[in-house]
């Protein structure tokens, strides 16, 4: 628990490979089609902070760890 609590707390965002790649493969799609002229990798677009932050992107599960966090 004290490992996961220091965790939490430097702001360590788990890496979910297959979300990473599925992201990918959409950006790299949209431009072979052409239809976002300026897509990158998503390495580059969120996970630089370039990505604004929005809560009304999370679901119920997300809001409510964010509420226990904030909580804490």
């Amino acid at each position: 628990m004290l490992i996961c609590d220091a965790l939490n707390l430097v702001g360590v965002v788990p890496y979910d490979r297959k979300e990473y790649e599925k992201e990918t493969e959409q950006l790299m799609k949209k431009r072979l089609l052409g239809l976002d002229r300026k897509a990158r990798p998503p390495s580059q677009s969120t996970r630089k902070g370039k990505r604004e932050f929005v809560a009304e992107d999370l679901d119920e599960n997300e809001r409510d760890i964010l509420l226990q966090f904030e909580e804490e």
